[in-house]
């Protein structure tokens, strides 16, 4: 059933997400780091907890109460014709009539609720944070390439320029703006590969792994075909339905039920039996037993209180997180928006521009007409430029997985609402 309702959620969804399906002891994939998210190890406790939990609550008591077996030896003294050993013996089964039994039952599945909410919280959790520090990790790769490309071409610029100056063909002031530009290059290169160490190490843990260095996020970026806007926006207010708020709504109920499960052990009890009593004379005597048990005053009534109040503070929890959550939904829409429109305008304005602009400052200097100070600037432009397409192609990737993760679990929590 599980198997079918997440079928149920990628066709809805219509998820096309494109990568090698294998990864490299070094390298991880999108859909791989996902996988792993999902088993990290903020998970493995509550998921274990369930299990056990299941398996013990198969043993929860029905609503009899103790079997009481009593024994009372004497001897009889007067009158003293009769005088002689007795012997009384009884057995009493005691039942509760407050359904105990279906209380703790019904506590018990509440409490399970909350370990399977908590489960899914912590696995959407985990989903977002190892997605949010692959693309980080992509980002940073990126954008080092082409620093690596930049440093690479003003070194041979700068070499080129070298040649120049002794053959008298430029300036020492050309000379000098080579050798920041390309001491600039330099220090990028090095600060890119430091970010790029520390996205690889943040990847790794969050995996659940030893801090790895080393760690590659192994492209393309993935590419979640999304519900249409009015679709989107429908979905989005239905943010009841993802775990965090399941979580705190579930807790309230599993507080309630404790309540009503101490509020039944502590009310009536009956109890029935018989007893049979051997007199000295030699006559023995059966009788049949009957008792009724009330608690008095003390019925539980602080533990109660404690179990009510955290319902209620639960419960005001679950709307706050709802309206955070609402907030959250609304800004990934909004960013995806946003990062669509800055990616349109870098991808199709600002790089073609400057890739121009340093076509035709390296063609002016070939001719003679230029100066390499005009040709550095030109390249320096073009590789922010290419930074900011990076940056922004990695942004609208990363609003579409968001939103893509959220909407996922809802639809899986109404599958799963429907399969009940």
């Amino acid at each position: 059933m599980l198997i079918q309702i997440h079928c149920r959620v990628l066709l809805a969804l219509a998820i096309v997400i494109v990568g090698p399906s294998r990864a490299t002891a070094e390298k991880v994939t999108f859909d791989e780091a996902i996988s792993i998210a999902a088993k990290a190890p903020s998970v493995l406790p509550p998921a274990h907890e369930l299990e056990v939990r299941k398996a013990k609550d198969q043993a929860l008591p029905s609503n009899r109460g103790p079997l009481t077996i009593r024994l009372a030896p004497g001897r009889r003294f007067f009158p003293s014709e009769e005088a002689g050993t007795e012997v009384s013996v009884g057995i009493m089964q005691g039942w509760n009539l407050g359904d105990l039994a279906g209380r703790s039952r019904k506590a018990a599945r509440a409490e399970r609720a909350v370990l399977a909410a908590r489960v899914r919280a912590r696995m959407l959790a985990s989903k977002i944070d190892v997605a949010g520090r692959w693309f980080q990790l992509f980002e940073a790769e990126s954008v080092l390439v082409l620093a690596r490309d930049e440093l690479a071409v003003i070194a041979d610029l700068d070499r080129a320029n070298a040649r120049a100056k002794k053959a008298g063909l430029t300036t020492s002031v050309a000379e000098a703006e080579a050798k920041a530009a390309l001491a600039e290059a330099r220090r990028l290169e090095r600060f890119l590969e430091g970010e790029r160490v520390k996205a690889a190490l943040a990847l790794s843990v969050a995996m659940g792994g030893e801090p790895d260095a080393g760690l590659r996020a192994q492209g393309p970026l993935p590419e979640p075909r999304l519900p249409s806007p009015a679709e989107i926006a429908k979905l989005a207010k239905r943010v009841e339905q993802l775990p965090q708020v399941a979580l705190l709504r579930l807790q309230s109920t599993a507080a309630s039920a404790r309540a009503a499960e101490s509020r039944a052990g502590n009310g009536r009890r009956l109890g029935f039996g018989v007893s049979a009593q051997r007199e000295s004379t030699g006559s023995t005597l059966v009788f049949g037993n009957l008792q009724l048990s009330f608690s008095g005053a003390n019925t539980g009534q602080r533990q109660q209180a404690k179990s009510h109040a955290l319902a209620r503070r639960q419960l005001l929890e679950a709307d706050r997180v709802a309206k955070g959550l609402r907030a959250e939904m609304a800004g990934a829409v909004h960013e995806l928006e946003h990062s669509e429109e800055v990616w349109t305008l870098v991808f199709n304005e600002l790089q073609p521009a400057s890739e121009e602009l340093l076509r035709r400052r390296s063609r002016e200097l070939e001719l003679g007409e230029g100066t390499v100070i005009e040709v550095l600037r030109a390249r320096a432009r073009l590789l922010s430029a290419k930074r900011l397409a990076v940056e922004a192609d990695v942004e609208r990737r990363w609003a579409q997985v968001h939103i893509w993760l959220l909407l996922a679990e809802i639809l899986v929590a109404d599958a799963e609402g429907e399969a009940k």
